[in-house]
């Protein structure tokens, strides 16, 4: 019954052995249940927003999982950015200062995933030092959906927030 999903998954993550790294407690980005809703939200015509650090290393453990992450998300793992000085990602006319280093205002995203796109997939955001991609968008097969590395609440300046989510909308809903 909604038209968009927004799904902040921040800086969610399980380790590639199983252990927890956040809490001690299971932060899998994609667990297999959220997996197939997520598949049939967006079959049904469901539009997606996904933004979070390791929306592609994290699910590097199975096929199964690597496979949800091509075949919904259009993407794939392209390694991950380890530049703390590259703080600043463009796309859709913005130029968006994320945290990359621990702050007193909000958590740092010190190895954000490199995220290649696939199929008929696009990059939407680049970090502007390395020029490798920090988000992804497809329009296909019935719905929209654009994936970031960089978690939504990072972005340092709220009107800039702000502007990125009416511009994630505008692609979602077009």
């Amino acid at each position: 019954e909604y038209a968009v999903v927004d799904l902040i998954l921040g800086a969610e993550k399980q380790g590639g052995d199983g252990s927890l790294l956040h809490y001690n407690a299971p932060y899998k980005t994609f667990p297999a249940a959220l997996q197939e809703k997520l598949m049939a939200y967006c079959h049904a015509g469901g539009n997606l927003f996904v933004s979070g650090a390791f929306i592609a290393s994290d699910m590097q453990g199975n096929d199964t999982d690597r496979q949800f992450i091509r075949d919904l998300l259009h993407f794939d793992y392209g390694g991950t950015v380890t530049d703390l000085s590259d703080e600043n990602i463009s796309g859709s006319g913005l130029h968006l200062p994320i945290a990359r280093r621990v702050n007193e205002e909000r958590y740092a995203v010190s190895r954000p995933d490199i995220l290649v796109p696939l199929d008929d997939a696009f990059v939407s955001f680049i970090f502007d030092d390395c020029k490798e991609s920090a988000g992804v968008a497809y329009a296909g097969d019935g719905y929209r959906v654009l994936s970031t590395s960089f978690p939504f609440e990072t972005v340092k300046n709220s009107a800039l927030r702000a502007k990125l989510m009416g511009a994630v909308m505008r692609f979602l809903l077009n």
